[in-house]
């Protein structure tokens, strides 16, 4: 890993799902579920991580163009996950392990920081605060917030406002091809982890700044400056 100058960055954002949380076996058990009930063929979840880091709609991709009803259909499968999800999201997801540690000893720093997610609803700021991290965010931006998903940018947009950011100085980390775009597009630095959806090669494809094992080592890319 090198290491980044300290002086050129005060603001770090964050992606949520495989970035920050463990979400991804509570998403395929939550797919499995609502797809078996309305009769749609399943994928493995190696597939569903896939169209998920690219930003694709599993919905719209995943139910056949020719199923009977496929509109009233996909309606109905739509609600069931997000019935599904709202339940299960409160019990079944926590924090990577590396991540408070890591909050703290950039928060302490001084580092300005921020989460920009995709996912909406009540479970965000429930697992942020069950896990102690939510008062670390300066600005907590979801989907509901801004109208265009990523790659857009809008959420790093959004972040930056509330966090009186500069792009040039800022950083967004993020688990998937979609996040280093949103981060490019933002004029912020991207640093890819792994610890989520995508591989080592999605990610290199689209050329972040580096690529992390886990959000645990950001600290001593960050700060090895500020300690010596």
């Amino acid at each position: 890993m090198s290491a980044l100058d300290l002086t050129a960055v005060d603001t770090v954002m964050f992606d949520l799902d495989g970035t920050l949380v463990d979400s991804m076996d509570c998403y395929y058990a939550v797919f499995v579920e609502a797809f078996t009930e309305h009769g749609l063929p399943l994928v493995e979840r190696s597939e569903l991580l896939r169209l998920m880091s690219n930003g694709r709609n599993i919905l719209e991709v995943l139910i056949p163009g020719d199923w009977p009803e496929r509109e009233a259909v996909t309606e109905r499968c739509r609600e069931r996950f997000r019935g599904l999800w709202e339940e299960r999201s409160l019990t079944d997801i926590v924090l990577h392990p590396q991540v408070e540690p890591t909050l703290r000893e950039l928060h302490s720093h001084g580092l300005t920081l921020g989460l920009a997610t995709a996912a909406r609803g009540p479970w965000i700021m429930h697992v942020l605060e069950t896990q102690g991290v939510a008062g670390y965010f300066g600005a907590i931006v979801t989907h509901a917030d801004v109208q265009a998903r990523k790659p857009a940018p809008d959420l790093l947009f959004e972040c930056l406002r509330r966090l009186s950011g500069d792009p040039g100085r800022s950083l967004y980390v993020g688990d998937s091809p979609i996040d280093i775009i949103a981060a490019k597009s933002a004029g912020v630095r991207p640093i890819g982890v792994l610890s989520g959806a995508s591989s080592r090669s999605a990610l290199e494809e689209q050329g972040p700044e580096l690529i992390l094992d886990h959000v645990g080592q950001l600290p001593a890319v960050l700060l090895k400056r500020g300690r010596g």
